[in-house]
């Protein structure tokens, strides 16, 4: 019996140690199936390991994760994450430089990345890698400097702006002469390229000087090889040549060179008619406007025009050896002076009317002279005025002389050699009229008016003269009585804004800025009563006023020019072209001082427009000191272009087409390149060219523009062809022409006759005047001028 339970007891424990032998896990099963990979680390692991139990299984180097084992009846689970490249995360940016990675897909273990400084700069770090490590980016971000450009050196003279001792890549040095006598030679900016030399060599200022030029139909006398600034350029034409231009050519700095201007130019001596359609002026031939010495052209005129003299309508002219013509190849018209003529005592011709052909006037004589038997107006004929003289003297005396209502002063009538003593006598009848006036007259077309007694005129003056013309009277004026009052007094900066009625009281109102002492005018017993104040006194300034405004650099005041601005006034500056305001662009007038607001006109440039370049950026408008950089299209090189002062300044020119002169042989082909020519001419507003245009014009070749009749050029005259393309800029400027319906509504008219016309030429003054007893008010002024067709016309209330 006990021998059987000892060996069943052995077998139980045989069986229950099999068991659980079988129920472990083996490292070689890990190894061995499908979790495992190269990334862990097995070295700590043991080879075998109870059902139960859980395994942490760790990284290599470069690796993360957290991956577990649990033995599971013999097997092998896994929980958690497995392991990975550890991520080293961006490797940082560094200034003016580049990276790319040059190992690996990602910033994890074991990848590398290079770094590449940009144009212009270069690396000062030890290394330019970086590698990802267990630990991090090893090392530290390079460091990319901008490259240096040596110190260069310049002479005394030359004015540098920037700093030639330290300069980088980008930087620019500026160069300019320091006397006004010198000029620079060489380029006016260098700048710092991109493998740190400068782009060129400092330039030098240098003695203005001239150079001999080659003339063409012409020579320079004497040996003269240089000419200094100012010096004038003596040279002769050949024969059948004459100058361009009959001024001297004088050295003159121009910009950054010196020229000769005018340019010495030699032409071949013609006669030329006036181009366009001349009035009253008719050629033959009509072929040709171009004549040579020698060869002569009918001139006929209209019937209101003259040549050589006042009675010829037709004249054939010669072309002179020196190419001018025997006779003014241009039809005048027919005028008469508009001066008075002799004996004459009332002339109604402006004195700076213009009479032509048939045209009449009419006159009068002085005292002792009387017009013509059977002539009533003067007549301008090609002999001049009719009939001659316009006035003669008398030769017998009137029968009758009118003596009405003249009784309130005696008259020495004298006709010839006789005299006559006319006296009115008192106690004749008054001829009654309305208001107390009776006149007198005519005398020489001209009547005398006075009131009678208890009367009196309603402006100054005791006595008037007055006109009939063409049915209508002029300086007709009624009588008042004493007890009503006349005409209000001009009030001195102020005005009565109410139309006077007898015996009531009207408001004064002063201008800005005056204080009123008296606030109305009654009138009483025909006199305006003011309490005793003169008018001049009645409008007393309350504030002080202002001197005129102060000067701001690059502007102008749109207003006329004033010694005295009252308190309140107001005016507006205006920057010119390519400058721009920074302010509010006022100023007010208080109490003797302008008020302090700053403003300032600030030049900038427009956008730069060149065919032959590429820009980098396209701004419309650059402030001062801003730069663009450019390439050229031809040549590929690159510059920069900076505003200065409203001016681009580059440091390179680009080069367009030019023209050439070579033929080259291709393969047994001959290619000739010659220079681009032009189409026809660019329109000109208000304007045309001088001379019949063509569809084709060669290389520098020139049109001469004119504008139509009252308008005024600006720019020009002429127009060049460059490589295909017109250069020269130009406007017709339009007259003004003032309406006299919109005059009527502004209630002013010209304060001279002289101006009543239908032009006005651009930039002419215009003054004008109120109508009637009407006062100026508003801010535009009785003097106005005209600008590009546009006048503004003041008010009158």
């Amino acid at each position: 019996m006990g021998v059987k339970t000892q060996s069943c007891v052995l077998f139980l424990w045989m069986y229950t140690l099999t068991f659980v032998k079988s129920q472990e896990c083996t490292l070689e099963q890990f190894v061995t199936g499908p979790m495992f990979d190269s990334n862990y680390d097995i070295t700590n692991l043991a080879a075998t390991y109870p059902a139960g139990e859980q395994v942490r299984v760790g990284c290599n180097v470069g690796y993360s994760g957290f991956f577990k084992l649990m033995c599971v009846q013999g097997n092998w689970e896994s929980k958690g994450k497995a392991c990975e490249l550890r991520s080293c995360g961006h490797p940082g940016e560094a200034d003016s430089a580049d990276f790319h990675l040059e190992k690996g897909e990602d910033f994890v273990f074991g990848s590398q990345v290079v770094y590449t400084c940009q144009k212009g700069y270069q690396m000062v770090s030890r290394s330019n890698i970086r590698r990802c490590l267990a630990a991090g980016w090893d090392g530290v971000v390079p460091v990319c400097e901008a490259r240096q450009c040596p110190p260069i050196d310049v002479d005394d003279n030359v004015q540098v702006v920037g700093n030639p001792e330290e300069a980088a890549y980008g930087n620019v040095l500026r160069f300019s002469c320091k006397s006004r006598d010198e000029i620079l030679s060489g380029s006016q900016e260098l700048y710092c390229d991109e493998n740190g030399k400068w782009n060129g060599k400092a330039p030098i200022c240098e003695a203005i000087t001239c150079t001999v030029p080659n003339i063409q139909n012409g020579f320079v006398n004497g040996n003269v090889d240089k000419y200094k600034e100012n010096e004038y350029l003596s040279f002769r034409c050949n024969p059948s040549y004459k100058a361009n231009d009959g001024r001297p050519s004088r050295c003159l700095k121009s910009g950054r060179s010196a020229n000769w201007s005018p340019t010495p130019l030699c032409k071949p001596i013609v006669c030329e008619l006036p181009l366009g359609s001349q009035e009253g002026t008719q050629y033959e031939p009509v072929s040709t406007n171009v004549f040579s010495p020698g060869e002569t052209v009918r001139v006929t005129c209209g019937n209101k025009y003259w040549i050589d003299n006042r009675l010829i309508k037709s004249a054939e002219i010669t072309c002179k050896e020196n190419g001018e013509w025997n006779l003014r190849p241009v039809c005048q018209e027919v005028t008469c002076s508009n001066q008075k003529p002799q004996h004459v005592d009332f002339w109604g011709i402006p004195w700076r009317g213009r009479i032509t052909l048939d045209e009449t006037a009419r006159y009068s004589c002085v005292m002792d002279y009387k017009k013509p038997v059977g002539f009533d107006l003067a007549t301008c004929t090609r002999e001049g005025w009719t009939p001659n003289p316009l006035c003669q003297g008398c030769s017998v005396c009137l029968h009758s002389i009118a003596l009405t209502n003249i009784c309130l002063f005696t008259m020495t009538l004298a006709c010839g050699k006789m005299t006559f003593l006319v006296i009115c006598v008192s106690m004749l009848p008054f001829a009654i009229q309305p208001y107390g006036l009776f006149m007198s007259g005519p005398y020489n077309d001209v009547y005398y008016t006075a009131c009678r007694e208890g009367y009196k005129r309603f402006t100054k003056g005791w006595w008037a003269t007055a006109e009939c013309k063409n049915g209508k009277w002029s300086g007709l004026e009624d009588c008042i009585a004493n007890t009503t009052c006349g005409k209000l007094p001009e009030i001195f900066n102020g005005r009565v804004t109410e139309r006077p009625r007898h015996n009531k009281k009207f408001q004064i109102t002063c201008n800005t800025g005056d204080g009123v002492l008296v606030k109305d005018l009654t009138c009483s017993d025909g006199e305006w009563l003011s309490n005793g104040l003169p008018p001049q006194t009645i409008c007393s300034s309350t504030a002080k006023s202002c001197n005129p405004p102060p000067k701001v650099e690059n502007s102008i005041i749109k207003a006329s020019y004033q010694r005295e601005y009252f308190s309140d006034s107001e005016v507006t500056y205006q920057c010119r072209d390519n400058y721009m305001m920074e302010g509010q662009g006022k100023k007010i007038c208080k109490d003797g001082q302008w008020m302090e607001n700053i403003i300032t006109c600030t030049p900038y440039c427009d956008k730069l427009r060149d065919e032959s370049m590429t820009f980098t950026a396209a701004k419309e408008i650059y402030l001062n000191e801003e730069f663009i950089r450019y390439r050229c299209d031809i040549n590929n090189l690159e510059g920069i272009a900076t505003c200065v002062n409203t001016k681009w300044n580059k440091t390179r020119e680009c080069e367009g087409k030019k023209r050439c002169d070579t033929v080259f042989n291709f393969r047994n082909r001959y290619i000739s390149l010659d220079s681009l020519d032009c189409g026809s001419p660019p329109f000109l507003t208000n304007g045309d060219t001088t001379e019949t245009s063509r569809s084709d014009y060669k290389h520098d070749e020139k049109v001469h523009y004119s504008c139509k009749a009252y308008h005024t050029l600006e720019g020009g005259p002429y127009r060049t062809c460059k490589n295909g393309k017109w250069s020269g800029e130009m406007k017709c400027l339009k007259p003004c022409t003032v309406d006299k319906e919109a005059m009527r509504s502004h209630n002013i008219r010209f304060r001279y006759t002289s101006d009543d016309k239908l032009y006005s030429f651009h930039l002419q003054w215009i003054e004008f005047t109120c109508t009637g007893r009407r006062s100026h008010v508003g801010p535009i002024e009785m003097r106005q001028r005209c600008v590009d067709g546009v006048m503004l016309l003041p008010t009158c209330q």
